[in-house]
């Protein structure tokens, strides 16, 4: 070893080793072997446990304290270990070999000192050597005549004086000392020979390049077995950076303390409720005029008595919990305004006290709009969900987004049905391709579009709507509103309009067409009966027969033609429903039994009630419908069924229901178009003047068929 750390002389030395908690164990190495040669009294317990007896003294018999005293002899530096004392509440024993040089036997030691770490922790009379072997502070020893007697290698560290150097000297003659402080430093160190200690004293000294730095200095006094006080020690720990930290963090607390009185939002900051500091929006929140209006005075006091509790509880909480939800609190200000804030408390330090910065948000303006939104939202849902009209709003793809509650009584969908759902999957195929084109229409001009379109309602019947759509944007973001009217009703009596505009051209035309042809037609007929009587040839009988059903057919129709011209005036009377429909059916009895065509009635507590209608044209409709079903189903067997009801409203429905082939859905929209037949021989007046006839009646008139099963024709009249 190049230069080994001298022991303290005998008389110090035996002072530390006797007064000491630490077990002390003084070892040397003697042919391979390491022997203790000196131990106290702390250190008796685990002699058994670390060493043997021989003769030639106590031998280690530990291989771990063995490795430990090699490492530290061999490399010149303390090697530590430690082993558990058997139950948890004995903690640990650790036991730090120091390498040193002993002038008393002339040869290498190693110091091996043990510590149970129980009596680490504010062992503030630690021993002398315990500083010596273990801390990073520097440690200078004087004798009662103000001589150095010792310092350790951390002293040398922080002020450049090597131990040789400053040995026997005393302290102001190694220019450790400011002058300015040479006077203070010799005072203090008197009172601590007279038994008085000085902790942490913040000052300055000089290292050996003339560098001042800041040091804190603790002193206190060494005495000898007897307790007399035989020196003082001064422990110094290097405050230089500690000193640079401080200042920077004074200068970041000043900066952090501008941003803050910058701060837009309103900082509180307090202790135990009482205000410590507030920056200029804080002030302005609650209506002072200035910080010393709020300074020492209660947080509470601003805040609703109804939150008192909560905001105590959120004060104490925080010191366990560094981050708390923002919650929202009622205030009364200093000028009586009451308003509504975000409150977020959090814990910070400031000057080695815990305290709690509020940081504050003053929301009342924003929670005003909001219930103005809420309330406008609430008007307008209000309207939108007691509207009749369908409203909508659908993404620029077409998927509902909003849907009103009148879908559920208009179109059968409740709201949750249809929102996700793209509209086009309800929309008549025969309309899908406008509606397309008028929906990219608005996206591309932004302009109101207008539209008419069926839709299908949840039954599978399609009703006619009218839309308007309108295009809002929100941001990048395109939706379109939709307000759409049932016009159903409309388009029938638009359509209906136009047939009787066609059967009043149609009723001109045959007044004027049966004037026309009436008259020759009769001179015809009677012309051709005089022939007939003076030519009764047998061969010719056939060729007669024909002429006059022919005129015959042409007189049927001048006659279906009259019925289309202006109303005649009709007779209304009560009839027996039994009656009229007997004697509709005595027609057909014939035909239908020669066609294998059964005809039977059933009446629902109806045969003998009576109806007012005019009972010629109702027996003509009657007579229309019975002849359409026999030569539709002619010439092979069927059967006609008529069912008599009655209806809600003093109504009676007859239900004219056959098995023939029915009517294809294609030509069903026609029946009842004037000159529209299906038969061969038909003109397309039959259904069209029946009608009529029903429309004069104010009754309905509805036709409903399924090809290859048949067809139902509904009358429905008013009994009076």
């Amino acid at each position: 070893m190049s230069k080994p750390n001298p022991l303290m002389n005998d008389e110090l030395f035996q002072a530390w080793l006797t007064q000491t908690s630490d077990s002390i164990f003084l070892c040397s190495e003697i042919q391979g072997k390491w022997i203790m040669h000196t131990y106290n009294d702390p250190a008796k317990k685990w002699i058994e446990r670390f060493f043997i007896h021989t003769k030639e003294g106590f031998e280690c018999k530990d291989i771990q304290l063995e490795k430990a005293c090699e490492n530290a002899f061999k490399k010149e530096e303390k090697t530590s270990f430690s082993f558990a004392l058997g139950e948890p509440q004995f903690g640990t024993l650790i036991l730090t070999c120091n390498p040193l040089y002993s002038h008393e036997i002339n040869q290498k030691v190693v110091l091996v000192i043990g510590k149970n770490e129980q009596n680490l922790v504010g062992a503030s009379h630690a021993s002398l050597l315990t500083y010596l072997t273990n801390t990073e502070d520097a440690v200078l020893v004087r004798d009662l005549s103000g001589l150095i007697t010792f310092i350790n290698t951390a002293f040398t560290n922080m002020f450049g004086w090597e131990s040789d150097e400053v040995i026997g000297k005393k302290v102001y003659e190694i220019n450790i000392l400011p002058i300015s402080l040479i006077e203070e430093s010799t005072l203090i160190n008197e009172r601590s020979l007279q038994g008085e200690s000085y902790s942490h004293v913040t000052t300055q000294r000089v290292r050996r390049n003339g560098e001042l730095f800041d040091v804190s200095i603790t002193y206190s006094y060494v005495t000898d077995l007897e307790g007399d006080v035989i020196g003082s020690m001064s422990v110094f720990r290097d405050m230089s950076e500690q000193k640079k930290i401080e200042s920077l963090l004074r200068e970041s607390e000043e900066r952090y303390r501008k941003l803050i009185d910058l701060c837009p939002l309103p900082i509180f900051v307090h202790e135990d409720g009482l205000v410590q500091y507030v920056n200029d929006a804080a002030i302005s929140l609650v209506g002072a005029k200035e910080e010393s209006q709020l300074l020492g005075h209660s947080m509470y006091s601003f805040a609703s008595k109804d939150h008192h509790d909560q905001i105590q509880k959120r004060s104490k909480d925080i010191h366990q919990k560094e981050e708390q939800d923002v919650v929202e609190y009622k205030i009364r200000t200093l000028d009586n305004k009451s308003k509504i804030i975000e409150a977020m408390v959090t814990s910070i330090t400031i000057m080695d006290k815990r305290v709690n910065l509020v940081l504050l948000n003053d929301v009342t303006e924003k929670k005003q709009q909001e219930q103005a939104l809420k309330e406008s939202e609430r008007r307008y849902r209000l309207i939108a969900n007691n509207s009749y009209d369908l409203i909508s709003i659908v993404s620029s793809e077409g998927i509902a987004k909003y849907i009103s509650p009148s879908h559920e009584r208009l179109l059968g969908y409740k709201d949750t049905e249809l929102i996700g759902i793209n509209a086009k999957e309800r929309i008549h195929p025969n309309d899908c391709a406008h509606t397309q084109e008028t929906l990219e229409r608005l996206l591309k001009t932004k302009k109101q579009q207008r539209i008419e379109y069926r839709m299908f309602r949840k039954d599978g019947t399609a009703i006619w709507l009218e839309s308007i759509l309108k295009l809002f944007e929100e941001g990048e973001k395109s939706d379109v509103l939709i307000e759409s009217r049932d016009i159903t009703e409309r388009v029938e009596n638009e359509k209906m309009i136009r047939k009787l505009d066609k059967l009043s051209v149609v009723g001109q035309l045959a007044a004027g067409v049966a004037h026309e042809i009436r008259n020759p037609l009769t001179s015809i007929k009677g012309f051709l009966q005089l022939y007939q009587q003076n030519n009764q040839k047998s061969e010719d009988s056939h060729y007669w027969e024909i002429i006059f059903s022919e005129l015959n057919r042409i007189e049927e129709i001048i006659n279906e033609f009259m019925v289309l011209a202006k109303p005649q005036d009709v007779t209304f009377k009560s009839i027996r429903i039994k009656d009229l429909v007997s004697h509709t059916i005595v027609l057909f009895q014939s035909e239908a039994h020669l066609n294998n065509i059964e005809i039977d009635v059933i009446y629902i507590n109806t045969e003998n009630e009576t109806i007012h209608v005019v009972e010629n044209q109702l027996k003509q409709v009657f007579i229309n419908i019975l002849r359409n079903a026999i030569e539709a189903m002619r010439p092979n067997h069927g059967r006609i069924r008529i069912k008599v009801e009655n209806c809600k409203n003093e109504r009676i429905r007859f239900r004219f229901i056959d098995n023939g082939p029915g009517i294809p859905k294609d030509r069903l929209t026609h029946i009842g178009t004037p000159f529209y037949t299906t038969k061969e021989k038909g003109i397309g007046l039959g259904l069209t003047i029946s009608q009529k006839i029903i429309h004069d009646h104010k009754g309905d008139f509805t036709i409903r068929s399924s090809y290859g099963r048949g067809t139902i024709i509904e009358v429905v009249l008013d009994v009076r």
